[in-house]
């Protein structure tokens, strides 16, 4: 979470009026099956960043907490509007993300997301999880200035896709080839694409690299 913290503050210290400023922070750690431990804390720090130290405006940042999928894109289209006259956008998301079968596409869940079934299944991920090249595009669409992207995501292991031999071991979150990334998009994916095995039974999220908000880490 440090990381993040300084990340932000270094890319956002260009001078901008708060009116030309404009965030989206999502927070999610209620998943029923698979909950974190500290991402909404994570996500109320990064808002308080925003708006006591870099300038955002209140009225400017959009706060999710535990949305699920359709809450996600209401919160989302709300973010694009206040997105559309802005010079500094700022997505930030901590939760869990998950990479598709194919190594291609990276997956938001939302606290409604079968996020074991989705290890499991490529179906039930595609059908529950946000993609989040489909988020920055519609960003790109939206608004003409400088995006930052932040994706401090526990990484799901897909370990029961990866036993049929489709998915490569560790998941995690896929890179993303620079012609993928809109030209004014900075992208930081916070869960390597190939992380160290999980302990336990195969299916448990392991520790990501800036914050510890999966079960059995310590706190930051």
């Amino acid at each position: 979470m440090k990381v993040f913290l300084l990340t932000l503050a270094l890319l956002l210290s260009l001078p901008a009026l708060a009116s030309d400023r404009a965030a989206l922070v999502i927070g999610i750690d209620g998943y029923p099956s698979a909950p974190l431990q500290n991402a909404v804390r994570d996500a109320a720090a990064v808002k308080a960043m925003l708006t006591s130290q870099l300038g955002f405006a209140e009225e400017s940042v959009v706060y999710a907490e535990n949305p699920g999928r359709v809450a996600l894109f209401e919160s989302f289209g709300q973010f694009k509007a206040k997105a559309a006259q802005a010079r500094i956008v700022v997505l930030y998301y901590a939760g869990h993300g998950m990479e598709s079968l194919d190594g291609r596409e990276n997956f938001l869940l939302p606290v409604d997301a079968e996020v074991r079934e989705a290890a499991a299944s490529e179906a039930v991920l595609r059908a529950t999880g946000v993609n989040l090249a489909d988020l920055t595009r519609e960003l790109a669409e939206s608004s003409a200035g400088a995006k930052v992207v932040l994706m401090d995501c526990c990484r799901e292991r897909p370990a029961a896709r990866a036993a049929g031999g489709g998915a490569r071991a560790g998941g995690g979150l896929a890179t993303y080839a620079d012609d993928r990334v809109p030209a004014d998009t900075l992208m930081i994916l916070a869960a390597a694409p190939a992380p160290s095995p999980a302990t336990g039974s195969g299916t448990a999220p392991s520790p990501r690299p800036s914050s510890t908000c999966c079960p059995g880490a310590g706190g930051t």
